[in-house]
């Protein structure tokens, strides 16, 4: 998931959900795109025609019009996609320095973390091409198409395809919908990038397999803190089971289609499809107070997904992953008290137990447990709200970080794969007890998974069997 494409609209994303902060989204908005884009061509580049073909072939109509393709070396690509330290001005690095400020608040991040660096590598160092929305153009790193960057432009011709059927650029009610947006349009474009794949000669698969390692073997994450990792990884992780899920009970193109006309209102809903079809939308949710009464310099909603990575950070996945599921709504404000930068957040729960079948325990308690690992916050529970305060210890502050957002990443996306797989095989989730039975095999599946064996390359064939007969066992109506 880390070898991909990707395209303008999700330049910026500094972390998920709540951790974006509108300067230096602005910054790099600002560096990337271009007031007005050219002209379309009239025809492909003949280089794409195949491509073009196949892209139009699986999703089941015509592009509207060519669009244009740049073929970028490695040092133009990379300074396209990046931001250097000198065009930044004052305001740009108050808003980077406190976005570090709320990663050591909320307990992902120590010391000084280079945020702006952080961000830049993962810009350059995992992406072979991107789709530009703005200028209506694909870019690659490369002069050559060959079989491993044929692949990634795919992906990226499902974008430009997406964006003259369905408008990537469409107004969205707040960041919630945005995210739940940009992973059905990522999703979309893997589920066509892996049907290009299964295609490949036994020839070209080994010259992509070979890319994509040396890829990922120099895709240098050192020093950038998990969750930003996992927050790159998450839309396209996360999109395309999503979309398996529904594509699995219909017809593929009507479904899709029916998917970028009605998109997940919330992040829940990507992680609980039975919520998705059954319309249930966040609740609204006050914006609580900046800490000490001080300016907002950031405000929004968590979601979710965000809400899991973080609590699967320091909880038992499965927990937190209950957590996120019986997440209604959120919102956070972000500012100073005093010296000190500090995020408040308010987050809705609905009042059920998680962590069963042993040590049950509510959701607001779980989220507790959460908070007081926080190397400076507070938390109160009234009812099914929770309501947080957590300020940034500084950067001299040892924050005892466990940087297990990526390897936690799997919990959900693998129970989308299960259920994906259940439907397929005549599960209806919109049937009460069918639902239920699902989320029981998949729960007890998930439940007696290690992080480490998810985190692991090699599955245990063998014990991936007895588990899911133990599981089928236990949910036995």
């Amino acid at each position: 998931a880390l070898v991909k494409g990707a395209h303008d609209h999700d330049v910026g994303l500094l972390v998920a959900g709540a951790l974006v902060i509108g300067a230096a989204v602005g910054l790099v908005a600002g560096n990337l795109a271009r007031p007005t884009g050219p002209d379309h061509p009239d025809e492909w580049d003949p280089r794409l025609t195949e491509l073009v073909a196949f892209v139009e072939d699986v999703k089941g109509a015509p592009f509207e019009h060519p669009v244009y393709v740049e073929f970028l070396d490695e040092a133009d690509f990379d300074a396209e996609r990046s931001v250097a330290d000198a065009d930044l001005t004052d305001d740009d690095r108050a808003a980077l320095a406190d976005a570090e400020g709320m990663l050591r608040a909320l307990g992902v991040a120590s010391g000084d973390v280079g945020l702006l660096d952080a961000f830049n590598k993962l810009e350059t160092g995992g992406t072979l091409a991107y789709y530009d929305d703005v200028e209506d153009r694909i870019v690659m790193e490369g002069t050559e198409l060959d079989v491993p960057l044929s692949v990634t432009v795919v992906h990226e011709l499902t974008h430009a395809w997406q964006d003259q059927h369905y408008d990537l650029e469409r107004d969205l009610p707040d960041v919630g919908a945005e995210e739940a947006f940009r992973a059905i349009a990522e999703g979309d474009a893997t589920r066509v990038e892996d049907a290009y794949i299964a295609e490949l000669s036994d020839d070209d698969l080994a010259a992509y397999d070979d890319r994509s390692g040396e890829q990922l073997e120099a895709f240098d994450t050192d020093g950038v803190p998990a969750l930003l990792v996992a927050d790159e990884s998450a839309p396209y992780a996360i999109g395309a089971p999503f979309l398996d899920v529904l594509a699995a009970g219909g017809d593929e193109v009507e479904v899709l289609a029916d998917v970028f006309a009605r998109p997940p209102s919330s992040t829940e809903q990507l992680l609980d499809p039975v919520a998705y079809l059954d319309d249930d939308p966040p609740a609204e949710v006050a914006t609580p107070g900046v800490p000490g009464g001080g300016e907002a310099l950031d405000e929004g909603t968590f979601g979710a997904l965000s809400l899991f990575l973080l609590l699967a950070d320091r909880l038992e996945p499965m927990e937190a992953l209950a957590v996120a599921d019986a997440w209604e709504g959120d919102a956070y404000s972000f500012g100073r008290d005093g010296d000190r930068a500090c995020v408040a957040i308010t987050v809705e729960l609905e009042p059920v137990d998680v962590g069963e079948p042993d040590g049950a325990r509510p959701a607001t308690e779980a989220m507790a447990d959460w908070v007081g690992q926080l190397p400076d916050a507070t938390v109160e529970v009234d009812g099914s709200s929770v309501d947080v305060v957590a300020c940034d210890p500084g950067p001299d502050v040892d924050v005892e970080v466990i940087g297990r957002s990526e390897e936690v990443l799997g919990y959900p996306v693998v129970r989308l794969y299960l259920l994906a797989e259940f439907v397929a095989q005549g599960m209806d989730l919109e049937v009460a007890g069918q639902a239920d039975r699902a989320d029981c095999l998949i729960t007890g599946f998930l439940g007696a998974i290690t992080v480490e064996e998810m985190a692991s390359d090699e599955a245990d064939e063998g014990r991936t069997a007895d588990l899911m007969e133990a599981a089928v066992e236990a949910c036995a109506p």
